[in-house]
């Protein structure tokens, strides 16, 4: 069979997400042996039997291991002789101070390390959730203790799971996308190949980019939920809204919908919202659920956090400006681009920030909003009705605003500052 031919892979670690992808690799043709230190948990999958609900994985469990693709192994260097590809899925409990605990994610990569042929050169992934920045250090620390070197003797990637329970072996057969992070780049390869037979798209990043996606992931569901919770209190405190009918209608937004949803563009990171809606409503609300007891801290939050983004974005101007008198050139003053309303802009906040600190040479541009900028504001900087020319005078330049014509101007040796996240690298 095509899997024969194929190399070897170790999972270590046999609950949810472990599982789930050995028997997925087998069934993609690949040879897996798991282990698993729990013995309880060992003995049931011997058996044939999962030790949790998860819908198709027993059938797959028998299926692969009759064909021989997916075994037991009785000890970590068992499961990792001779492996091309290892994938470590242990346990990241949160510690006493809710950081994660990654002590047996490190011992098994120190038990891995005595176990790893540098012959094979085996490609090793982290698929545990842990904080960005653990694969490329102490996991590659513990894995380098025994005088192994990366890119010599092994590659090594963080490759973040992203399976729902319930449907994971879905959701493993046919992901969305694949992300896998790189500890050295030498590691491309492999990963492209082992991969490869997934009809997805493979998003390359570094490891600790890729940890973060992760985090990101988890951390906005956990916002959204707690979001609607905090609402679903307000509509019971107010009365005569039916709660679960009035999500549904907010469902409805069209912006929820597609592929890539247009929701997506209200999750990206930017130098803080305006206009005319959101902060006059999100107040508005937020001082209605006051009124009614509740702390609002969801929406409080959000707008403390607006206000920040302001700040920061100030700061990185300054910061690259150095000298207050160096000139600064400002692109954007609308609250988005394709509309001339300034009202609540984070230009207003951003560029009073700079001059409190003393910036005195601010010159700005907008395609359509600087006059009416300019009667709303009455800041003490210079419009220039030419962005080209304006940046061609100024030493540092910053985008506020992600007019499409600002991503075609020529800012080579300027110092950017992109608040936007828009301009081409």
């Amino acid at each position: 069979m095509p899997g024969e031919t194929r190399p070897a892979v170790a999972v270590f670690g046999l609950g949810f997400v472990g599982l789930t992808t050995a028997l997925c690799l087998a069934e993609k043709g690949y040879r897996v042996k798991g282990f698993e230190c729990d013995p309880a948990r060992a003995g049931r999958l011997a058996r044939g039997e999962i030790p949790f609900r998860e819908p198709g994985l027993g059938e797959a469990l028998v299926r692969q291991a009759r064909a021989g693709r997916f075994a037991l192994a009785d000890s970590p260097v068992e499961a990792a002789a001779g492996a091309g590809y290892a994938f470590l899925c242990v346990g990241t409990p949160a510690g006493p101070s809710g950081r994660a605990d990654l002590s047996q994610l490190l011992a098994v990569a120190e038990t891995l390390a005595e176990a790893i042929s540098p012959a094979v050169q085996p490609t090793v992934f982290v698929k545990s959730t842990v904080p960005p920045g653990s694969t490329a250090g102490p996991v590659r620390e513990a894995l380098e203790k025994g005088g192994l070197c990366l890119g010599r003797d092994f590659h090594l990637a963080a490759a973040p799971e992203f399976l729902r329970e319930g449907l994971a072996w879905e959701d493993a057969n046919r992901p969305d996308r694949i992300v896998a992070g790189l500890a050295n780049p030498e590691a491309e390869e492999p990963v492209r190949r082992l991969f490869g037979g997934f009809d997805a798209p493979l998003r390359i990043l570094t490891a600790t980019e890729a940890e973060f996606v992760k985090y990101l992931s988890n951390s906005l569901l956990a916002t959204l939920i707690s979001f609607a919770n905090e609402q679903a209190m307000l509509a019971r405190a107010i009365g005569d809204i039916d709660v679960a009918k009035t999500f549904r209608v907010l469902h409805e937004d069209h912006r929820w919908s597609g592929r890539p949803a247009g929701m997506t563009s209200y999750v990206f990171p930017g130098c803080g919202f305006g206009g005319y809606c959101l902060p006059k409503d999100a107040q508005a609300l937020l001082s209605l659920m006051r009124e009614f007891g509740l702390d609002g801290e969801m929406l409080a939050a959000a707008l403390r956090v607006n206000e920040e983004a302001k700040i920061d974005a100030a700061r990185r101007i300054s910061r690259a400006a150095g000298d207050t008198s160096r000139p600064i050139a400002i692109l954007g003053l609308s609250f988005k681009p394709g509309s001339d309303d300034i009202r609540d802009s984070p230009a207003s906040g951003i560029i009073g920030e700079l001059l409190s600190r003393g910036h005195s040479r601010i010159m700005a541009h907008d395609p359509i909003a600087m006059e009416s900028y300019a009667a709303a504001f009455g800041h003490p900087i210079e419009y220039c009705p030419d962005a080209a020319a304006m940046t061609a005078r100024a030493e540092v330049v910053a985008l506020l605003t992600a007019w499409p014509e600002y991503g075609e101007l020529d800012l080579a040796g300027k110092n950017v500052v992109d608040g936007r996240y828009f301009l081409p690298l």
